[in-house]
């Protein structure tokens, strides 16, 4: 999908191609942007939110990565069933004992969060490679992850650019009064929506796919 592209069947063309391969890491996407809007809304958020919000932030690397691992090796439907039921108890257990808040003064937490977002965006970087396979092609999938990832990024932010742009340009010519808050909701819908359909619906297939 390129930016001279850009249409209504082509974003919807990209999110179909995105959601049948990812659709879990699309949801845990979608979920994460509806709740910073929310976390924005609402001054005095609870604390139970930011750990859902975290949790998800950490929960679309994760399941990508289990959805790499079952389109690569895994044939049976039991099997892909376990591997994601695994995956959602392992953010559920993130929820509970890791996932930061901003009210929280336990230091440790962030610390461990920090280390398990590495984590599982490292899960990314091997998933379709557990098998003996080439160097070569192992480095080439990665490169073609890191491509997608930073064009997705570039186009997002020439999208968010002309979009506030334009904001400012309405509130100062007719004093429209615009809310702050909107640039930053702007920002996540790009970041939690554009960003993700356009990486995951070009998202390079591993060593298991014929």
């Amino acid at each position: 999908m390129k930016l001279s592209n850009f249409s209504i069947p082509v974003i919807r063309d990209a999110f179909t191609t995105a959601f049948s391969r990812f659709p879990l890491a699309l949801i845990s996407a979608f979920s994460c942007g509806v709740i910073s809007i929310y976390l924005i809304e609402q001054n005095d958020s609870k604390a139970e939110m930011q750990r859902i919000f975290f949790s998800l932030a950490i929960g679309l690397p994760w399941v990508t990565g289990m959805h790499l691992i079952a389109e690569n090796y895994l044939k049976s439907f039991s099997q892909k069933l376990l591997l994601f039921s695994l995956g959602i108890a392992f953010l559920a257990i993130i929820y509970i004992f890791i996932a930061p808040d901003f009210d929280s003064n336990r230091m440790e937490r962030p610390i461990r969060f920090f280390s398990f977002f590495l984590i599982s965006h490292l899960l990314i970087s091997f998933a379709a490679f557990f098998k003996k396979g080439s160097i070569k092609e192992f480095w080439e999938y990665n490169k073609d992850a890191l491509i997608i990832w930073f064009v997705g990024s570039f186009y997002a932010l020439i999208i968010y650019l002309g979009l506030i742009l334009a904001l400012a340009a309405i509130d100062n010519l007719f004093d429209a009064n615009i809310r702050y808050e909107l640039y930053a909701e702007i920002f996540i819908v790009l970041a939690a929506g554009f960003h993700p359909v356009y990486v995951l619906s070009d998202f390079p297939k591993g060593d298991g796919i014929e």
